[in-house]
């Protein structure tokens, strides 16, 4: 992508760390969290078919800082505010 100056966007934030400029979903950590508080409801003698399909909760804009600067990419403030970057 660098090759032909197109940035990469994708959901997966953990492959912003991998050469992705920007990507866009589930914070990975909560859902973490997440699948732990349903696990231990399963410890706990709940049922597993009485547990709810669970989606996250949260989502996360990461972007990379070395990408877009290499790509000549301006983040608007609004956007830059609330993002995770990544070196």
């Amino acid at each position: 992508c660098l090759n032909a100056k197109k940035p990469l966007y994708v959901s997966d934030t953990d492959v912003v760390s991998l050469g992705a400029a920007l990507a866009s979903g589930p914070d990975q950590y909560d859902i973490g969290v997440q699948a732990g508080e349903m696990a231990l409801q399963l410890l706990d003698g709940t049922p597993l078919c009485s547990l709810p399909v669970a989606f996250p909760r949260q989502g996360c804009v990461c972007i990379s800082r070395s990408i877009t600067q290499k790509l000549g990419i301006m983040i608007p403030q609004d956007i830059a505010r609330d993002a995770q970057f990544v070196c």
